[in-house]
């Protein structure tokens, strides 16, 4: 049985350890990229009922409406489906204005993101609830 070559188990753990290594850091930069991608949807999502609000404003002459418009309820449907787990819409009582809140969880922190019709987009950290920055008056507040 001399001539039987083969790898020890201390060779084989090592090897195997340094694999595990090198997967676990490709993940978390997959991880990282998927994330972005994410981003990346949401905010495409939010630019486009943007854009829209203002087209059905043009054709409509008022917001009443816009919430059940497929230009809206779409992207919202996008955004819901995966990245928010609360949605805060308010009209103004004269459908003059409308804001949208969504809450999106990007990785450990939740975050909001607030549109109105006066073309505010911004996201805010998880500091005040969407009922909150989501007024009556169809505005964003900060």
């Amino acid at each position: 049985m001399q001539g039987l070559q083969g790898f020890t188990i201390i060779e084989l753990i090592v090897v195997i350890t340094i694999i595990a290594v090198l997967a676990s850091i490709v993940m978390v930069n997959v991880f990282i990229y998927i994330q972005k991608a994410k981003d990346a949807s949401i905010s495409a999502n939010i630019n486009s009922m943007m854009k829209d609000s203002v087209i059905y404003l043009s054709e409509h002459g008022s917001y009443s409406g816009f919430f059940n418009d497929s230009s809206y309820t779409n992207p919202k449907a996008a955004i819901i489906k995966k990245y928010t787990d609360y949605l805060t819409e308010r009209m103004d009582g004269s459908s003059d204005a409308y804001c949208a809140c969504y809450g999106v969880v990007n990785g450990s922190n939740k975050d909001t993101i607030c549109i109105d019709s006066s073309g505010y987009n911004k996201e805010m950290i998880y500091n005040k609830d969407c009922g909150w920055r989501c007024q009556n008056n169809g505005a964003c507040q900060n």
